[in-house]
This record gives C-alpha cells, sequence and structure tokens, in this order.
C-alpha cells in the first residue's frame, strides 16, 4: 500500500518549513509570499532573495518602514493639523 512518489516533495516541503521557522518565520506566510513570486520569474533567474535570511532581512526593514510610516501619520492626526 502506498508508495514513496510524494516522500522527496514532502521532505523538500519539510525542510523549507524548517528553515523559515529556524528564522523565526511564519512557514505559510513565507511559503506564501516565495510561491506568489516565483510564479512572476523567468526560469534561470536569481531566488537568493527568497531564501529565509535574505526574506526575513528584507521584510524587516519593510515592516519597519511601515512601522515609522504610521507612527508619522498618527503624530500628524493627533495634533491637529500642527507639526
Amino acid at each position: 500500500m502506498g508508495g514513496d512518489g510524494g516522500l522527496k516533495t514532502a521532505s523538500v516541503l519539510l525542510s523549507v518549513c524548517a528553515s523559515a521557522t529556524r528564522h523565526r518565520l511564519n512557514p505559510c506566510a513565507y511559503l506564501r509570499d516565495v510561491l506568489d513570486q516565483l510564479a512572476g520569474r523567468f526560469a534561470g533567474d536569481d531566488t537568493g532573495d527568497l531564501l529565509p535570511d535574505a526574506w526575513a532581512s528584507r521584510h524587516a526593514q519593510i515592516n519597519e518602514n511601515e512601522s515609522v510610516q504610521a507612527q508619522a501619520k498618527q503624530l500628524g492626526s493627533s495634533t491637529d493639523g500642527y507639526i
């Protein structure tokens, strides 16, 4: 019963999830974003930016920028037009 046809796929998926977890990423969010980005790339394109460490760095910068923008917006709205 059964076969080992899916074992290689499962082991790759588990390895990617473990690597994402090791970099303190949400594996589901990481995989969703990486798969979305892969769909828009051509064969042979560099994918180094999709590795968990590079992805985490890039998204930390994005989150930091969004946080700064949100704080600026909050400060702007709380000053009633005064800067």
